[in-house]
């Protein structure tokens, strides 16, 4: 049996299983009229036919159903890259571009989470702007994107979240956390360094409410050690994804 029909039955559902019922009834009816059993046959498809009418309205509710479980939005790519400015570490810029996808029609704001570290932030711009709301709580930063029309379902946009850091990173063992907190397809992050101080070790590792989850492959540094890579595919919703380095 092939990977894909295990993963089609993994992922089928009651009203999938009823519809196999209403054919195979169904089957049965029409064999009872090639046997000239008139009446058995008409009652069997009439059963078919009511099977599949249930199972149908039954499709239609679990289609819906996993509709409002969604979040407002998913992220086709979600990619971080940090600039380290100078070799003290006192100044530095976080761009988060994320192309995001409506999972509900009429979504008219969507939320960035999570913003916060040692150092103190300047500035947060989403593309270019000033957001249209900020919340600070327990020195962690949110910030508000609002739309004035609503999103259709599937209906895409790409924002930049450019945010400036002041003295963020100025440890010789830094690192670079990333939460998912909308489910994404692809998670890349990135860190450049200044040619005079160049990145000496790197890890990745997977964190979970915190805790050391899991180690990762080893983000991908490039000849002089002026830049660091990681890439993941279908990055673990809730989970938060950490390129650690010494430099």
């Amino acid at each position: 049996m092939s990977e894909k029909l295990l993963e089609q039955l993994k992922s089928a559902t009651l009203g999938d299983a009823l519809q196999v019922v209403g054919f195979l009834v169904s089957a049965v009816g029409f064999f009872s009229f090639s046997r000239q059993s008139m009446g058995t046959g008409i009652f069997f498809i009439i059963i078919a036919l009511l099977i599949i009418l249930i199972a149908f309205i039954l499709q239609q509710h679990e289609k819906l159903m996993s509709q409002a479980q969604k979040p407002l939005f998913s992220l086709e790519k979600h990619a971080v890259v940090l600039s380290l400015e100078d070799r003290e570490g006192d100044a530095a810029t976080v761009n988060s571009t994320r192309r995001i996808i409506a999972n509900h029609k009429g979504a008219k704001d969507y939320w960035i989470n999570g913003i916060n570290g040692d150092g103190k932030v300047k500035d947060i711009l989403i593309n270019d702007r000033a957001p249209d709301e900020t919340k600070i709580r327990f020195g962690e930063t949110r910030v508000r994107k609002g739309y004035s029309r609503g999103f259709e379902v599937g209906e895409k946009d790409t924002l930049n979240i450019c945010t400036t850091w002041i003295k963020a990173f100025k440890k010789e063992r830094e690192n670079l956390i990333t939460k998912m907190a909308d489910p994404a397809q692809k998670l890349y992050m990135r860190v450049e360094f200044p040619q005079d101080r160049p990145c000496r070790t790197a890890e990745a590792r997977l964190l979970h409410y915190g805790q050391d989850h899991a180690s990762l492959p080893k983000p991908e540094k490039n000849r002089d050690g002026t830049q660091l890579e990681l890439e993941v595919d279908n990055p673990r919703l809730g989970a938060e994804y950490e390129v650690i380095w010494t430099w």
